[in-house]
């Protein structure tokens, strides 16, 4: 279960990335973040079309052991 759920994100994800027009985010001062937003978009659609709560759907794909 858990590669057919990471690589929809991985699909949505490239998806996003190739429709917004985005190669890759702009380095700002600081530290930066862990999670980027189009990771944070993709988690989000993906947890529309798949009808998961997106913490039960990030848990999954972070440790898909836990679920």
């Amino acid at each position: 279960m858990k590669n057919h759920i990471y690589s929809l994100y991985q699909t949505v994800l490239k998806s996003l990335t190739f429709y917004l027009g985005v190669d890759q985010e702009k380095k700002k001062a600081g530290r930066p973040p862990k999670v980027s937003d189009l990771q944070l978009c993709a988690s989000f659609i993906l947890s529309y079309i798949t009808n998961t709560p997106v913490f039960t759907l990030a848990k999954s794909l972070i440790d898909p052991k836990s679920v």
